[in-house]
């Protein structure tokens, strides 16, 4: 995703945000402009304050804070997908690539959003 993205004229930024460095590395090799690295979920993590961690970390790198123009969720976790959602600026638009599953995504590994 962020290869095609990277060569489409109009993005100036693209967004990155995953729970493992390794994937995070990657993307910027793919054109990623910016990441996001997320904390791995553990006992004593606040699921909700880590989301809109995440959250105004995305809307900190966009004009006015107002959110991306485009999401795309690729995780397939309810959390990933409602982070995709909460990221977007009103009237943007929000991709989710698969459907959502129930759960966390700490046991398994990787959430993309651009």
């Amino acid at each position: 995703i962020t290869n095609t993205a990277s060569t489409t004229r109009d993005i100036a930024k693209i967004i990155a945000i995953d729970v493992s460095p390794q994937a995070l590395q990657k993307a910027t090799e793919l054109g990623a402009t910016h990441t996001v690295l997320v904390p791995r979920l553990t006992s004593d993590t606040n699921e909700h304050a880590q989301a809109q961690a995440v959250q105004q970390q995305v809307k900190n790198l966009t004009p006015h804070q107002f959110g991306i123009d485009l999401s795309v969720d690729a995780a397939g976790f309810a959390p990933t997908c409602e982070n995709a959602v909460h990221c977007t600026k009103p009237k943007g638009r929000m991709i989710q690539v698969g459907l959502p599953i129930g759960g966390s995504s700490s046991s398994s590994g990787s959430s993309s959003r651009l």
